[in-house]
């Protein structure tokens, strides 16, 4: 029995030597383990490493491996798109390559984003083909020229009664009444034109619209 009493003794005398609960008074005690409880959690968030700062941690020592695919063929805007990958999954864009960038259209570039359409076609869903590139040839009727560059029309026969277009913006050598050309042209709408008949008779027509990207002449040497 007097063993128990001492450890009991010695318990006492502990906490009697701890601020706060020397006084024995109870509203003490509790304010003094309010205290030494944030005082533990403050520890506690000190000396324990938060995931934040592990993942950048982690983040900050990932080096992106960028891979690219090859670049687009050069469009209509002339512009130039390619996708780049981090193979390495570091959820940065430091030090990423271009994605786009400019281009200059070539002849052969023009040529191969031609789509095969009739004027017809084109008469009847011209807003379906805005900005695309068609090709067409015929003979050259109603020149005129504009701020150093020609516009005209060509006709698919002489009498200018088949495969009708206007082309505007040409900017290449004179061309003639009666030359034959092929052109190659970026469609911008429907161009609207009048003709008077023998009889003085107005008549209106609509031909398909489009300007020059290439025009090559197959007479204009002769």
């Amino acid at each position: 029995m007097r063993k128990v009493t001492l450890e009991k003794d010695d318990k006492k005398s502990i906490f009697k030597k701890i601020p706060g609960f020397r006084s024995g008074k109870l509203w003490k005690k509790i304010l003094a383990s309010i205290f030494y409880f944030f005082m533990f959690l403050i520890i506690l968030a000190l000396i324990t490493p938060s995931s934040t700062t592990t993942n950048e941690s982690s983040a900050s020592v990932c080096t992106p491996n960028w891979q690219c695919g090859n670049w687009s063929s050069c469009s209509m805007e002339e512009k130039q798109t390619r996708t780049c990958t981090d193979m390495n999954g570091c959820n940065k864009i430091s030090n990423k390559p271009a994605e786009t960038q400019n281009c200059e259209l070539s002849a052969s570039d023009i040529k191969n984003l031609t789509i095969d359409v009739t004027d017809k076609e084109l008469l009847r869903h011209n807003e379906n083909y805005i900005g695309k590139v068609v090709y067409f040839k015929g003979f050259v009727q109603e020149i005129t020229q504009e701020n150093n560059k020609y516009n005209f029309m060509t006709c698919g026969t002489s009498w200018c009664d088949y495969k009708v277009y206007w082309v505007n913006n040409y900017a290449g050598d004179k061309l003639l009444d009666g030359d034959f050309v092929k052109v190659w042209g970026k469609v911008t709408g429907i161009k609207t034109y009048e003709t008077i008949t023998i009889l003085d008779q107005t008549n209106t027509h609509e031909v398909p619209e489009v300007d020059a990207l290439i025009v090559e002449c197959t007479t204009c040497g002769y």
